[in-house]
């Protein structure tokens, strides 16, 4: 990552840390300057759910991870694009789609291919491809468009960044997401 890069996490974390002291500083205040004359029951209840807010907030910003990012920050630095491309009965450009995906100069990518229960040559020609190439094949079992079938390959990205597409489709090597 180059020096003095935007990181979209470091400002959330820094807003998790605001809300984190912010929430000790209420409590603190709450427990210092309680009112003589204020129910125990509701004091005590207020002091507990400002606790249990503050055990949250502080266990979640010192425990989680985001798989997303650190999957971002793997090879180039670059994020991850999946390819995603929807199919019905596209026999005759498949490869040349496939294959104008896997030209691609950005790395690192994905490319999913969705198989909307094609019943031309297209489930030969991604068997071969698949053999071939590191692709992922999704077959579904009837047609359900390729809205659904673009979404069915959204749902096995593993990136954050997605590029779709039809089968119909060929980019040039240097196309940018």
């Amino acid at each position: 990552m180059l020096p003095g890069a935007y990181v979209p996490w470091q400002r959330s974390r820094l807003s998790a840390l605001v809300i984190l002291v912010a929430l000790a500083l209420f409590l603190f205040v709450k427990l210092e300057f309680r009112l003589p004359h204020s129910n125990i029951a509701l004091y005590a209840y207020g002091v507990t759910v400002t606790s249990m807010v503050l055990m949250q907030m502080f266990f979640a910003m010192t425990r989680y991870k985001d798989l997303s990012m650190e999957a971002a920050s793997l090879d180039s630095g670059r994020p991850p694009v999946s390819c995603i491309v929807a199919v019905h009965n596209e026999e005759l450009l498949m490869e040349q789609c496939v294959n104008s995906m896997l030209s691609q100069t950005y790395e690192p990518k994905e490319i999913i291919v969705v198989d909307d229960a094609s019943t031309d040559r297209t489930p030969h020609i991604l068997d071969a491809l698949s053999y071939r190439y590191p692709i992922l094949v999704i077959r579904l079992d009837e047609n359900v468009g390729k809205k659904r079938a673009l979404a069915a390959g959204i749902a096995t990205k593993i990136s954050c960044h997605s590029f779709r597409s039809t089968g119909i489709t060929t980019y040039l090597p240097t196309a940018q997401p």
